[in-house]
This record gives structure tokens, C-alpha cells and sequence, in this order.
């Protein structure tokens, strides 16, 4: 081969390292909040495709988490199934769909080192999206079952 064609090789190597990288940590925001209060207004880290949604926040420590969740985006409502793999801090789980709180997991544990990962569903409800928040935030929000929760993908990336 030539010196170009190794180049040019090198050159789409990068390239696609480059888009699986940001694929991965090129992460938006969005609002979230329920209620009109501007102070339950939150941001959430937008999870909006296969790769995101697959890291979410493991081996993510609850220090370094500069937004209030992270939020998972799914292309159609189904149920959907979390689990707690390299996950190094407790959650809360909201289960969303069309708008509406349909379900709330709280304090779902992170795992201990040389135990099985936790797994938690929305089963039987269907969901087009899932917010993570950190152990305690619903109960500090007061989140409950069957509210309107207003979401704002508007936020910068």
C-alpha cells in the first residue's frame, strides 16, 4: 500500500474514533420540572442514543455529577429495563411516559464489589423515557406518581 492510502486509512480511523467518542461523551441537556415553581426547575443529562444510554452514569462518582440526573430518551415507548452495572452511588428511578410520571423506583442500590448488578424494569408499563436521579431527589423534588412532568431538550450540549 501506499504512504496515501496509509494515510487516508489513518485519516477514517481517527475519524470514526472520533465519532464513537463523542457519541459516548458529547453529552446535551435538558430541563426538567414539575409544577410552575422556577425553582423546581432541573437539569438533566440527555441519554438519547444507543451508547449513552448503555454508559448512563457508571463509574460516574455522585461528586463529580455537575447536572441533577440524567436523562434517558427512548425512540418509541416500550418497557424498558435498567441495571445498576458500575454504578457507584444509589438512585431514584422515574419512569415517564408522554409527559407523566407512571412509576417511581427509589433508592435502587448501587452494587457492592463482587455481587450481582440489581436490575429494575418498568415492566408492566411501556416508557419513553427514564430519569436518574441520585438516591433522595424524589422525595427532595416530591415527585410522585401519575404528575406531569415538563421536560425541555433545549439545553446545551
Amino acid at each position: 500500500m501506499s504512504k496515501l492510502k496509509y494515510l487516508l486509512a489513518l485519516i477514517v480511523i481517527v475519524f470514526v474514533g472520533y465519532l464513537v467518542y463523542a457519541g459516548v461523551t458529547g453529552h446535551q441537556t435538558a430541563t426538567f420540572q414539575v409544577g410552575a415553581d422556577p425553582a423546581d426547575l432541573h437539569i438533566a443529562k440527555v441519554a438519547d442514543n444507543p451508547l449513552k444510554r448503555a454508559k448512563g452514569l457508571s463509574g460516574l462518582a455522585l461528586e463529580s455529577l455537575k447536572e441533577d440526573g440524567m436523562l434517558f430518551i427512548f425512540d418509541t415507548s416500550t418497557v424498558q429495563s435498567f441495571t445498576m452495572k458500575g454504578m457507584e452511588f444509589n438512585l431514584d428511578l422515574v419512569w415517564i411516559n408522554n409527559g407523566k410520571i407512571m412509576k417511581i423506583d427509589k433508592n435502587v442500590t448501587a452494587p457492592v464489589a463482587g455481587t450481582p448488578a440489581q436490575e429494575v424494569s418498568s415492566t408492566p408499563l411501556k416508557v419513553d423515557m427514564v430519569l436518574e436521579l441520585p438516591a433522595g431527589k424524589v422525595n427532595q423534588y416530591g415527585y410522585i406518581m401519575g404528575q406531569d412532568i415538563h421536560i425541555n431538550l433545549d439545553g446545551a450540549k
